[in-house]
């Protein structure tokens, strides 16, 4: 069973997202907000990282410079309400993998998590 850590503040949508995911067979590791998505990175052995981009502590963008600077390759799918071309583009040139927006379907959020997740394996 793969391991997914969803890093999301708002309740609703993290409960969502769990649930997306626990019905489509992962277990869920859950961040309510960066510093304990970095937590859990780093004590967990991980397949993927879904993020928002705007938490409280630590954004989505710390926590893929974190993961990126320590060197790890794990997909990362961004999952955010954000707009802004320059941030979407920032959360890519620090190491996203995907990027979907919010409001998302959920069979959106498993393909785009499968691909990455196939992509990833295929590299190694």
């Amino acid at each position: 069973m793969k391991t997914i850590l969803v890093a999301e503040d708002h309740p609703m949508i993290l409960k969502s997202v769990e649930q997306s995911l626990s019905k489509a067979g992962y277990q869920v590791c859950s961040a309510p907000n960066g510093i304990k998505a970095i937590e859990l990175f780093q004590t967990n052995k991980l397949d993927a990282i879904i993020t928002d981009l705007m938490m409280p502590e630590a954004s989505g963008i710390d926590l893929i410079t974190h993961v990126r600077a320590i060197g790890s390759d794990i997909p990362i799918l961004v999952l955010s309400t954000v707009s802004n071309e320059t941030v979407i583009v920032e959360a890519f040139r620090v190491g996203a993998d995907d990027y979907l927006r919010k409001p998302f379907i959920p069979k959106d959020l498993l393909q785009r998590l499968e691909h990455i997740i196939s992509t990833n394996e295929i590299s190694i």
